[in-house]
């Protein structure tokens, strides 16, 4: 056995049948991938084990880029990764920090920032929610018609538009803004800006995401700019969406047993079924519908 054979059988060490479908899923043959997968059944040592089989399959390392919540998951995703490739240049990321970094990054010359419209670079800082507050009273919206985290949230009606108009420009002109701000400036500034859109998806070749039933509709957006050439792992547990405890609207949505919606997306998926990390043999397929960006045009699903 030589030292790949070593690393491979590491990389697929004590993984189920289902599992390791996961890992080994070719992108080039099948198309974006879906894994669902209930909680404690080891969904990111699935998806770590994933981009270290791309990487010693021969993919890029800075090519790859894996986001997800929170800091502390996109360290233990890190910490994983590099205990096989320890100078992987892997982009594990929250989305975030993803935003922040683009608008950060200079495009021809200029920062994204000022081609996102700001007259100072953006700092997320303390205070914005009270300062908003006055900001609607002074321009006589009512205080439950926007939060200030939907401040850039696009498609508002006409009339709230032209009201918070004062308050985004001061907004961009001060550089003061909210973690919030950072996804919709960003997502912005990769729809209508061509050569932004270009760096970014051709840095990235392959996109995955953990906890993906948690994604809000602007972290979809993300996900749709930056995977449109297919390569796409997505990973979650459809059972627990923070969405469903906060009467907000996620992305991944609980249908049925064989029925998954990705926001209107996708209405059948093919699926491999096992409970508790054991092997149940069960299999079927289903088929695909896409109606939404071409996003995905076909599509697994492993369930374990």
């Amino acid at each position: 056995m030589d030292a790949k054979e070593k690393m491979e059988a590491e990389i697929l060490k004590g993984l189920n049948s289902d599992q390791k479908s996961a890992v080994l899923y070719d992108h080039q043959k099948d198309g974006p991938l879906l894994i669902l997968a209930a909680a404690g059944s080891g969904k990111t040592s699935v998806l770590t084990r994933r981009i270290q089989w791309r990487v010693l399959q021969g993919a890029k390392p800075e090519s790859i880029l894996a986001l997800t919540f929170t800091a502390k998951a996109a360290a233990e995703m890190r910490e994983r990764v590099q205990k096989l490739f320890p100078d992987a240049d892997i982009r594990l990321s929250t989305f975030h920090s993803l935003a922040y970094s683009i608008l950060r990054e200079k495009f021809n010359g200029k920062f994204g920032w000022e081609l996102a419209g700001f007259s100072k670079a953006p700092k997320p800082g303390e205070g914005e929610s009270e300062r908003f507050a006055c900001s609607l009273v002074d321009h006589r919206v009512p205080p439950n018609a926007i939060s200030r985290d939907d401040l850039f949230k696009p498609n508002l009606s006409a009339r709230l538009n032209q009201k918070l108009e004062s308050i985004r420009k001061g907004v961009l002109k001060t550089g003061n803004i909210v973690f919030e701000d950072l996804i919709y400036l960003a997502t912005e500034l990769l729809e209508t800006n061509a050569d932004v859109q270009k760096e970014i998806r051709g840095r990235f070749r392959e996109v995955l995401v953990d906890e993906y039933q948690d994604l809000n509709k602007a972290e979809q957006a993300v996900v749709d700019l930056l995977a449109s050439n297919g390569n796409l792992a997505i990973i979650g547990d459809d059972d627990q969406s923070i969405y469903y405890y906060v009467k907000t609207e996620g992305v991944l949505n609980n249908t049925t047993s064989d029925e998954i919606s990705f926001d209107g997306g996708i209405t059948s998926l093919s699926e491999m079924e096992a409970s508790d990390n054991k092997d149940t043999g069960k299999s079927s397929r289903g088929a695909l519908s896409s109606e939404e960006a071409a996003l995905i045009t076909t599509s697994n699903v492993v369930d374990y």
